[in-house]
């Protein structure tokens, strides 16, 4: 771990991906400076001996802040489940009572074909 720019302009790490900067004067050039700024934050923050205190802290409230986002989200989540099951249910039993009266309507019909067949002279259309 580099405790120093020096020290990370030659750090090379194949897992993380970090190569060694070649010049000693790029990350003291102009465009470099908010690299240079977060390179030393990064540095101060890895190995001061408040880390562990303040990584705890700010796991943690992140943590919380994810955890009440998850909440939010599942209440949202359950809201949705039960009104969309509240409306198949509402569509299925529209549907039994459609085929229950598309039943009762075929039963009607074959009752009345049947008496028009009894009657002499009349006969049915198809």
């Amino acid at each position: 771990m580099p405790r120093s720019l020096e020290q990370f302009r030659v750090w090379a790490d194949e897992k993380l991906k970090l190569e060694i900067i070649g010049s000693k004067s790029t990350l003291y050039q102009p465009w470099n400076v908010d690299v240079r700024i977060e390179i030393l934050k990064l540095i101060k923050s890895l190995t001061s001996p408040e880390k562990t205190s303040t990584s705890r802290k700010s796991r943690t409230d992140r943590a919380k802040e994810d955890n009440k986002e998850l909440t939010f989200t599942l209440k949202q989540l359950a809201g949705e489940m039960h009104k969309t099951r509240q409306e198949l249910l509402t569509a299925e039993r529209e549907n039994a009572r459609k085929d229950q009266r598309i039943a009762d309507l075929k039963e009607e019909n074959s009752k009345l074909t049947a008496k028009l067949k009894e009657r002499s002279g009349l006969y049915s259309v198809k």
